[in-house]
Order: structure tokens, then sequence, then C-alpha cells
């Protein structure tokens, strides 16, 4: 009865610590210099050195969305939020991020990686829709992950 217990016990670990393998491998992390102020959610990010981690959202095969934060290496400004969809690959050598700016504000719009591109959920682009009525042009800023 107890070698029953302790393989089963053994089996129930195993388990466990091959799960923990599995989600530490779906995890990606970055970093990235942002040298200008720029609004992710419904939050404004200062300037600065940026990891950037991304994690699955669900655990379902048939759901791709994903779950990001950008947390500043000065332990100053901290942001998660639920991304749009995850589409297949994009056509970048190097993970990038992509910001929509109007005159001074910027807006994260997207993370593109050889195999995800991510775009920010619409239900928090309310301030960006905003500001966008009061600019006629608007210019696509890219930055590299280190």
């Amino acid at each position: 009865m107890i070698r029953k217990i302790l393989g089963i016990a053994g089996i129930v670990f195993w388990m466990a610590a091959m799960a923990g393998v599995a989600q530490a491998e779906s995890r990606h992390a970055y970093i990235v210099s942002i040298p200008f102020a720029f609004v992710m959610g419904d939050q404004t990010m200062s300037p600065g050195e940026y990891q950037v981690q991304l994690a699955p959202g669900s655990a379902l095969a048939n759901e791709s969305f994903y779950i990001m934060s950008l947390r500043n290496r000065s332990g100053r400004d901290y942001k998660a939020v639920a991304t749009g969809l995850a589409l297949p690959g994009a056509s970048v050598t190097r993970p990038q991020l992509a910001f929509q700016r109007y005159g001074n504000r910027a807006f994260l719009t997207a993370l593109r990686t050889p195999s995800l591109q991510i775009g920010m959920p619409i239900s928090k682009a309310e301030a960006q829709r905003e500001i966008a009525k009061q600019y006629e042009e608007q210019e696509v800023v890219t930055l590299f992950f280190q």
C-alpha cells in the first residue's frame, strides 16, 4: 500500500514539474530601452530601460492571447495588460515594440517577434483615439530589443 502511495505521489510530482517546465518554456522575456514617455493601456510610462515579459493568457490550446508586462529596470513603472490576439509570426528577424506617435504622445501598439505579432487591445486605446483626432499626421516608431 505504501509503495502504491509513493508511486502515485511520484507521478503527481513529476507531472507538476513538467508543467512548470512547459510554462517556463512558453514565457518570453526581453530588454528594451525606450527613450521617450509612452502610454501602455491606460498608464503613462516614463522613458527608460524596460524588461518586457510575455506569458500565455490561457491554458487552452485554441486561444492565442498573452499577458504582456513591462517593468522599468529602476522599478519606477510597471504595467501588465492582456493583449489582442497573437497572429502568426511577423516578417521580422529581431523582436521589436511598435509605437504610434501623435505629436509628443506615443502609444504602445504592438509587439513583434519572429514567431508572434501581438497587438494591444482596442478597448484600452480610447485616449489614443481622442488624441488621433487632433493630429493629421502620425508617426510609427519601432524599437528593437537588446
